[in-house]
């Protein structure tokens, strides 16, 4: 889309020469225009600085000086590394956006669909990438219990980057991509939605009234993610390091774990708490629209277990030493001459070694055995887990949907207790009221009702004539008719006379 400047005014009179084209794009570079790294207010610390690990595949941790050397020399090649990381978190940044855990969940998989989102340098979207994205998901962060976070694991198979992230050099990230939606923190009011940017006056990171501007984002479409030295984010840090070799990368490739973009595989249940058991209905709906759902356990089963379970058990069963030969041989020790006693010990050990390695034959087809039992059952486990997983995904989205319908239900009718002056003022306000939570709504909708209920207006009928009444003033104005006529027309038309009928009624007595 071709640039489109336009120059825009706030309401303290600023103005700003703004790419209209591009209003919806962000990054959380701390040198981009709107970030300031020094907001006091701003300024975030973790409980522990995190150090990365760099760890084999196995997760055994190296020397990354070492490996480094090692690397140089010759002596070691890496095929790629795997550099996981958390790159953005939910709340507050530097770049005065404000990112919510509920768009977040959802928003991450645009970081695998329809393609896997590359890793640059600086936002350079011209340069050649370091890696791709193989895996994203939402879930809580390692390093601040206050946020969530959207993990990214990247596979960098550039030669000249490798290095610099096992020396550490590399150590913050940044994401890019673009705003669907965007809401103003001081006004309440829908500034972008649908690829429309209606400017409400106030500008992310300037001050009214004491007050910053903060712009909401919901409803994004990451790009990449980017080596920065200075995030917006201050917990967009790289937590892990995998070293693979060419070997790893090809068993890596066997694996069940699909490369398709649909990979969101999230934490083991473990590691992550549940406390709904003590929570009602209102916190649980906060809770679904807000917070990271419970995380499903990987399915790449532990093949490599098989292998060495066999070995070891291989080594305990496998021919005995010289030394226990020698044991036995002292044991079988006759009175012989001392050709025939090597004679006889020779024999004795040749029989007890056949012995030995038959049976070590015989255990090693027991193990062969087990070990095919245990991938069948690996199989029939991984496949039971992927079902489990769609489960789970179809519980949640019925989960969701359940809750955002008890959501709207009082937010509808807040709304119809006010007034607005157009259906965008009516729209933003009802964004405004889906962020805040249930205790919030529902107290909201208590005041509504009592007020209601103060100002009810008693309910006045309209003048009506009674049957009986009706009925005897109409036989009264007919000759023929006997009272025994009009008490049996009374009980057969128990009925409201409106004022029609009686004003019919009153006109024909005054005329007969």
């Amino acid at each position: 889309m071709p640039s489109i400047i336009q120059t825009i005014t706030d309401l303290n009179g600023k103005q700003f020469d703004v790419d209209i084209s591009k209003i919806c794009d962000i990054n959380g570079d701390g040198n981009s225009p709107e970030a300031n790294i020094q907001d006091s207010a701003m300024r975030n610390r973790v409980a522990k600085v995190h150090d990365v690990k760099i760890v084999d595949s196995k997760g055994n941790v190296l020397d990354s000086e070492k490996l480094i050397n090692d690397i140089k020399s010759g002596k070691t090649t890496v095929a790629a590394i795997d550099v996981d990381t958390e790159a953005t978190h939910s709340g507050k940044n530097h770049n005065y956006c404000v990112y919510y855990e509920d768009s977040m969940e959802k928003d991450a998989e645009s970081f695998m669909n329809p393609f896997h989102k590359p890793m640059l340098k600086n936002h350079d979207s011209f340069s050649e990438p370091l890696g791709r994205v193989i895996q994203a998901y939402h879930g809580p962060s390692e390093l601040t219990d206050e946020r969530s976070a959207i993990h990214l694991k990247i596979r960098v198979t550039d030669s000249d980057a490798i290095p610099k992230f096992i020396d550490k050099r590399y150590g913050t990230v940044s994401i890019g991509g673009s705003m669907g939606t965007v809401t103003c923190n001081i006004c309440g009011k829908t500034i972008l939605k649908d690829g429309k940017f209606h400017f409400c006056g106030h500008w992310r990171g300037e001050t009214y009234k004491d007050q910053v501007c903060y712009w909401g984002a919901r409803d994004i479409e990451y790009h990449e993610v980017s080596v920065v030295n200075n995030p917006a984010d201050d917990y967009a840090q790289i937590m892990k390091v995998t070293v693979l070799t060419d070997k790893d990368i090809q068993n890596d490739n066997k694996e069940e774990t699909p490369m398709d973009g649909n990979d969101n595989t999230k934490p083991t249940q473990a590691n992550v708490t549940d406390n709904t058991s003590t929570q009602n209905v209102d916190d649980i709906t906060d809770q679904i629209l807000g917070t990271t759902q419970t995380s499903v356990p990987s399915t790449t089963p532990a093949t490599a277990n098989v292998g060495t379970e066999t070995t070891d058990s291989t080594t305990q069963n496998s021919v005995p030493t010289e030394g226990a030969d020698n044991n036995h041989t002292e044991g079988t020790t006759t009175d012989s001459t001392a050709d025939n006693t090597d004679n006889t010990s020779a024999d004795d050990k040749i029989k007890n070694l056949e012995e030995e390695l038959a049976a070590a034959n015989d255990k090693i087809k027991t193990l062969e055995s087990d070990a095919i039992d245990f991938q069948s059952r690996i199989d029939t486990l991984t496949k039971d887990l992927d079902n489990a997983k769609e489960d789970a995904k179809t519980f949640k989205d019925k989960c969701v949907a359940l809750a955002t319908a008890n959501k709207e239900a009082i937010v509808d009718k807040i709304i119809a207790s006010e007034t607005f002056e157009s259906e965008d003022t009516k729209s933003s306000r009802k964004s405004e009221l889906m962020i805040k939570s249930m205790k919030e709504l529902k107290a909201m909708a208590d005041s509504i009702n009592q007020t209601q209920t103060a100002h009810t207006r008693p309910v006045v009928q309209s003048p009506v004539l009674t049957s009986d009444e009706f009925i005897r003033n109409k036989n009264n104005t007919t000759d023929g008719n006997s009272t025994q006529n009009a008490d049996t027309n009374i009980n057969n038309n128990k009925k409201t006379v409106t004022v029609d009928d009686a004003t019919k009624l009153i006109v024909s007595k005054l005329f007969r």
